[in-house]
């Protein structure tokens, strides 16, 4: 929750209010809104609210709340215009973190890896589909997974991750393609 009330810091000087903040700092025109105040190394507007001290908040939230509700919990601000530092409230909507993924990648954004890899063909895949099948097949014969680890060159909690949730249904690292 942000901060939209009136608030004296300790030495008595009234803080600036969510709504002055975000007019300062700004730009409002035609298009993107830009942020000129701080801006972290992704590009994302950054402030305080409520004094030094406070939680920080990215710009592009803080905008969404001044200009439509609260962030209902779970949810993301995501860009439409893909400019992070950009705080016009027109340019922004909510969504989930798959949203926010799947907009990436429809929009070019992302490692293409993501997107269509099949297990396989990934640069940094250490076990294969076949080799997981393997791993999966010794541990149900009751082979230790230290053991099944050191025959794949992983770590054992790497082994241990991979067939656990391969063996609850799940498909940790490995792609439907």
């Amino acid at each position: 929750m942000i901060y939209l009330g009136i608030k004296k810091s300790k030495n008595g000087k009234f803080i600036s209010t969510p709504k002055q903040i975000f007019d300062r700092h700004a730009v409002v025109s035609d298009g993107c809104w830009e942020w000129s105040g701080y801006k972290n190394k992704s590009g994302y507007g950054f402030t305080r609210v409520g004094g030094r001290g406070s939680k920080g908040v990215l710009a592009h939230r803080l905008s969404w709340v001044l200009h439509h509700r609260e962030i209902p919990d779970g949810l993301h601000v995501l860009h439409r215009c893909d400019n992070p530092s950009c705080v016009n409230p027109n340019h922004l909507f909510l969504g989930t973190n798959q949203d926010n993924i799947n907009d990436r990648v429809s929009k070019g954004r992302s490692s293409h890896w993501i997107s269509f890899a099949i297990r396989n063909e990934h640069p940094r895949m250490k076990v294969t589909e076949s080799q997981l099948v393997e791993m999966i097949d010794r541990r149900s014969r009751g082979e230790k997974v230290k053991d099944i680890a050191a025959v794949y060159g992983v770590t054992k909690e790497h082994a241990s991750r991979l067939i656990g949730k391969q063996q609850k249904g799940g498909c940790f690292g490995v792609s439907g393609n």
